[in-house]
C-alpha cells in the first residue's frame, strides 16, 4: 500500500488557511455556539431516558450489526467512523461546558462512546474522529465547521474536511497495518496468540 506522505502532491489552492478564533478576550467578532445545531437534537448528548430514545438507540445497534454481518458475508470488513457536531469540536472548552450546562449534559462526546462501547462488545472496529478533532481545534484555536455568520455551526468547513480525511485515513491505515501484523504473526511457525 502506497500512501502519499509528500505534501508536494497537493494542489496549494485545495488546502485553504484555517479559519481561526480571534485572540482571548476580544469577543467582538466572536462566534457562539448555536442553542441547536440544524439536523441534531440534543438529546443525543445525554443517558437516555425516554422511551422514544432507548427505541433509536437500539435501532441504531440492531443497524450496525446488521450492516456489519452484511459486508462480513461479502468478504469485507466493516469499520463504523463517528463524526463530530460542531459544538464538540468548538475551540474553546470553556464554551463548550456552558452548553453541557445549558443542556444538562456531562458529556459532550456521550454518542462516540456509546457507538464505541457498542462496536466493541460486538467485534465492530470503530474510529471516533470527535475527540482528537476537538484536541486539534483546541490546540491550533480554529474552527472546524460553519462559514461564515454561522462559523462553528453546521456542516464541516474546507478546514474540518481536510483534518477529517487524515484522521481517517490514518486510522483506517493504523487498523489495516495492525491486522496485517496479525496475519503475519498468527502465520509464524510457533507464534503464540495473545
Amino acid at each position: 500500500m502506497k500512501v502519499i506522505t509528500d505534501s508536494k502532491h497537493i494542489s496549494p489552492r485545495v488546502v485553504p488557511q484555517p479559519i481561526k478564533i480571534t485572540p482571548a478576550g476580544d469577543t467582538s467578532n466572536r462566534a457562539l455556539p448555536a442553542a441547536t445545531e440544524l439536523g441534531v437534537d440534543n438529546v443525543i448528548y445525554r443517558e437516555p431516558s425516554e422511551p422514544l430514545w432507548n427505541d433509536a438507540w437500539r435501532l441504531e445497534e440492531s443497524l450496525l450489526e446488521t450492516m456489519r454481518d452484511e459486508v462480513q458475508s461479502h468478504g469485507a470488513r466493516f469499520v463504523v467512523v463517528t463524526l463530530s457536531n460542531g459544538i464538540q469540536v468548538w475551540p474553546d472548552a470553556a464554551a463548550r461546558a456552558v452548553f453541557l450546562k445549558r443542556i444538562d449534559a456531562k458529556d459532550i462526546f456521550y454518542p462516540d462512546r456509546r457507538i464505541r462501547d457498542f462496536c466493541n462488545q460486538n467485534h465492530i472496529e470503530e474510529i471516533a474522529l470527535a475527540p482528537e478533532m476537538q484536541r486539534y481545534a483546541d490546540e491550533n484555536k480554529v474552527f472546524l465547521h460553519g462559514l461564515g455568520k454561522e462559523l462553528g455551526n453546521g456542516h464541516w468547513n474546507s478546514e474540518g474536511h481536510r483534518l477529517a480525511a487524515e484522521l481517517t485515513a490514518r486510522n483506517l491505515c493504523d487498523i489495516l497495518i495492525l491486522k496485517h501484523a496479525n496475519v503475519i504473526h498468527a502465520a509464524s511457525p510457533g507464534a503464540v496468540t495473545p
